[in-house]
């Protein structure tokens, strides 16, 4: 159950199974609602979401316009689908430990281009995302207002089940 980053920074880690993993709160949050009885897997190349971000200060060379977009990939971390379902019928959960600046400003912008995206957001705690004046709870509801938040306890809430 090693670190497999080499970075301080980075917090990839290994299973017991071998399997790879963006933290160990991300394998735990997983390991918990499956042996709970959840359908739930690891997100993978089939699940990437296309969006576009808008450039700031960019000049399109064929036609000369300042509105401009980047063609962007997003892969969430696990896929949670109902009894029942299939793939199409379930929703995605983004685990995070510490939710970075550059994270949060990417993650609230593949949000507005894409609010159709059925994403949740699990946090491991509360955070000070700013100076003593915003936790990571008001964040989501102030720029995530599509995005249900929920503070990891051990469980998901009721009404994601």
């Amino acid at each position: 159950m090693p670190r497999v980053g080499t970075k301080r920074s980075d917090r990839r880690w290994r299973a017991p199974d071998g399997s790879e993993w963006a933290s160990k709160f991300e394998w735990r949050v997983f390991q918990v609602l499956r042996d709970a009885g959840h359908n739930i897997r690891k997100c993978d190349e089939r699940d990437t979401i296309s969006y576009t971000e808008p450039k700031v200060n960019a000049r399109c060379v064929a036609c000369g316009s300042w509105e401009c977009v980047q063609d962007r990939s997003y892969t969430p971390d696990l896929l949670l689908i109902p009894q029942g379902g299939d793939d199409s019928d379930g929703y995605f959960i983004e685990v995070k430990g510490y939710f970075r600046r550059e994270k949060r400003q990417l993650f609230r912008v593949m949000r507005n281009s894409r609010p159709d995206i059925n994403l949740r957001l699990i946090l491991e705690a509360d955070h000070w995302v700013t100076k003593g004046k915003t936790r990571m709870t008001d964040y989501a509801r102030r720029y995530l207002k599509t995005t249900p938040t929920h503070v990891w306890d051990g469980d998901i809430p009721e009404d994601w089940k």
